[in-house]
């Protein structure tokens, strides 16, 4: 069996590759997640409150999935999509607020606190890769409803979150943790 040591490359270009490619593959976003599965457990500052909003945005997914592929009455989309959408902005505001400790934890400053196995977790069941069907699909309901003045309410907060989140793609993708 091979420790953990083994599965990563040696030497600082091998090892600020890998780095890199973790932190910025599966869309940038959720590389920093699969990250802590390499450093030893530890006590830290405590990541609460992205744990926290990691759980309901992930759950917000699942809900905004089902509730998109099941034909809704417009008042119900409108609800569902404003939480979904709201649970999608706290999780990014969250994430952004969080970045410099996990950037330490990632780049072997900081050890991996344990509530990092929670944040993992929490997007263990829905990801990237349901978060995308589910955008998709809201912004076809959204065009099909836009009369209605309920929908007009959830499409700014579509448009809200979508900015959030692309905000925090530009910030954060581009960083080169080779040189850290």
């Amino acid at each position: 069996m091979k420790t953990q040591r083994g599965l990563f490359p040696s030497g600082r270009n091998k090892w600020g590759y890998c780095l890199r490619s973790i932190l910025l593959g599966a869309g940038g976003l959720f590389g920093v997640i699969f990250f802590g599965l390499a450093a030893p457990p530890s006590a830290s500052a405590t990541l609460d409150a992205l744990v926290n909003a990691a759980a309901r945005f992930s759950a917000a997914i699942g809900q905004q999935l089902v509730m998109v592929q099941n034909d809704p009455a417009p008042a119900e989309f409108a609800e569902k999509t404003v939480a979904y959408e709201q649970a999608k902005t706290a999780y990014f505001m969250a994430l952004r607020e969080e970045m410099p400790e996990l950037i330490n934890i990632a780049t072997r400053r900081k050890l991996r606190p344990l509530q990092l196995d929670n944040f993992i977790i929490a997007f263990a069941v829905a990801g990237k890769k349901q978060e995308e069907p589910a955008d998709e699909k809201t912004l076809v309901l959204l065009l099909r409803f836009s009369g209605n003045r309920d929908v007009k309410e959830a499409r700014a907060e579509f448009e809200r979150a979508v900015e959030i989140e692309e905000a925090f793609h530009k910030d954060f993708d581009g960083i080169d943790f080779i040189s850290r």
